[in-house]
């Protein structure tokens, strides 16, 4: 195994955390392979094959009641995105049922239904303080404008975030906010924010308006968030402090449906 110097070497005393003043730390727990620890050089090529540095510290816990012998690998990186599909590449190379990831003071645990997407947006979730599902929002629009503005915001009058409202109330909200933005003459179309598996989806406006107007406006329509566009970065802004996050690009989320 070659092993550079910014990389531990398995079996001896554990490394000091891997280069990387400023990024977010992840620690990775890979469990035993058939009841004993997984080669370190097999470790070593998957990961270092996806990050440029990172630690290999044997580690012990219990599975089912029965030793786990296992590696924590630590990995300072700033894409949540590689994180993730490295947890799921290691629990796929190992056949494991899972691999756990602390990072951000908590812990997550990669399972087999989750993905490296659904991983990813919890990961983004933990490290911004913003639900998950903001990551994975996809939005439709019955057509494409040839251009779209350079900045503008999406805005919703749906149930608050973690609330269930009958169907009457959020189209009463949804019309007040059409209202709103009709006597304030913003020029404003339909948006609608979904899921990627389409489960869940919530019509709101896509609005010509400044950053701090759309947060104001989300908050008076009770919102947790609002998001906003610019030069086709999207991102999400709280409407109840500053917090905001990076979600990635705008265009790559839009399709169009039938009016």
């Amino acid at each position: 195994m070659r092993e550079p110097t910014n990389r531990s070497r398995a079996g001896l005393e554990p490394s000091a955390p891997p280069p990387g003043l400023g990024l977010p730390i992840y620690t990775l727990r890979l469990g035993a392979v058939a009841g004993a620890r997984p080669a370190a050089a097999a470790v070593a090529a998957l990961v270092g094959a996806a990050v440029p540095s990172f630690s290999l510290t044997p580690c012990e816990g219990f599975f089912r009641g029965a030793a786990d012998p296992g590696w924590a690998i630590m990995v300072a990186h700033a894409d949540h995105g590689v994180i993730a599909r490295l947890a799921e590449d290691l629990r796929c190379h190992f056949v494991q049922e899972g691999v756990g990831i602390e990072a951000h003071g908590r812990y997550l645990r990669c399972r087999a239904d989750h993905g490296p997407a659904l991983l990813a947006s919890e990961l983004w979730g933990l490290a911004s303080g913003f639900f998950p599902a903001y990551a994975r929002t996809c939005f439709a629009v019955a057509s494409v404008p040839d251009k779209w503005p350079d900045c503008f915001a999406i805005i919703t009058a749906w149930a608050t975030t973690g609330e269930r409202w009958t169907a009457d109330r959020n189209r009463m909200a949804d019309e007040r906010l059409r209202q709103l933005l009709l006597g304030r003459n913003l020029p404003h179309a339909r948006i609608t924010g979904a899921s990627p598996d389409g489960q869940h989806a919530e019509p709101g406006w896509w609005v010509e308006t400044d950053r701090e107007d759309a947060v104001q406006i989300g908050r008076a329509f009770l919102q947790d968030a609002v998001y906003w566009v610019e030069a086709d970065a999207l991102s999400v802004h709280s409407c109840r402090d500053h917090r905001s996050a990076p979600v990635g690009p705008f265009a790559e989320r839009v399709r169009t449906v039938p009016a």
